[in-house]
């Protein structure tokens, strides 16, 4: 125990452990700014992803959307001389 107490009064007086404590701040201080560029990333990424999806399914709508005006288009050609008939 006195061996570390020498050390630490040592490491104090010599402003060493100032030094580490800073050094540890800075380490800390990177991780957390590496942490948030990578959270801002994923979020990012995320949304493209959300944005090709909805651009995936707008195109699908808009085919079938486009086969039903057909469909509606064909039974009209058909119901027409049907419908001139029956007047």
């Amino acid at each position: 125990m006195r061996i570390l107490n020498t050390n630490r009064r040592g490491a104090l007086r010599n402003s060493q452990f100032l030094k580490y404590f800073k050094y540890a701040i800075g380490e800390i201080v990177l991780i957390v700014i590496g942490i948030l560029i990578r959270l801002q990333l994923n979020n990012l990424r995320d949304k493209r992803q959300d944005k090709n999806k909805l651009h995936s399914i707008l195109g699908v709508i808009q085919s079938d959307l486009a086969q039903d005006i057909q469909l509606i288009s064909n039974l009209e050609k058909w119901y027409a001389p049907r419908i001139e008939l029956d007047m």
